[in-house]
């Protein structure tokens, strides 16, 4: 506005009054100059802007790829552990269970064969319920719906926990329950598992 005010013509002379030629010549470097460096200003903040949302998507990039590597790092070890601890302790059950068909072993020795079988059952079952959560992070946490028999599962459960409750002096029960459902075989069984584990755990001695 004060450059066109300036350069506003008057009269026939078409200069501005009392403005040389030299003066107006000055005032219009100035006033180029000063549109210039206004673009150089802007220029220079639209590429500060785009420079920083290009480092800020790189780190981005960065930080999402380092998660990637290291979600597939963690699976690799989950499943590296999974295949370490199943090994050794199938190989245990499989050895506690030919011990235990032996007709000549004492009552102390078949009692710790039972604490033997009992804790890497339960070793065994940690493994599966840790992979069983990644799973379920990852979403690929399946369920097989069939008919499972109930009673038998829920039956095997109690037998394996009753030593360990009456070590508690704690008594195991159960009500009748339906002998066929549909379920997933495994999950039920884990859920069982689960329940009878605390229920030992956490009932006082002498309860039930």
């Amino acid at each position: 506005a004060m450059a066109a005010a300036v350069f506003r013509p008057a009269g026939s002379s078409g200069m501005p009054h009392g403005l040389s030629p030299e003066r107006g010549l000055s005032w219009a470097v100035i006033a180029g100059t000063i549109v210039v460096l206004a673009i150089a200003l802007t220029s220079a903040a639209v590429d500060a802007r785009l420079r920083r949302e290009e480092v800020l998507r790189q780190a981005a990039e960065s930080a999402q790829a380092a998660a990637e590597d290291a979600n597939r790092a963690k699976d690799q070890f989950l499943a590296l552990l999974s295949h370490e601890l199943r090994t050794p302790l199938n190989v245990v059950l499989g050895w506690t269970h030919v011990l235990a068909g032996r007709d000549d072993l004492t009552a102390e020795v078949r009692r710790g064969l039972d604490i033997v079988q009992r804790n890497a059952r339960t070793q065994l079952r940690l493994v599966d319920e840790l992979l069983d959560l990644q799973h379920l992070v990852l979403g690929q946490l399946s369920f097989e719906r069939r008919p499972v028999e109930l009673s038998a599962l829920l039956a095997g459960a109690l037998e394996e926990y009753r030593p360990m409750a009456t070590e508690r002096g704690v008594t195991l029960v159960s009500t009748t329950v339906p002998a066929i459902v549909r379920g997933d075989a495994v999950r039920l069984r884990q859920a069982i598992h689960n329940l009878l584990s605390n229920a030992t755990k956490f009932t006082s001695p002498g309860g039930t």
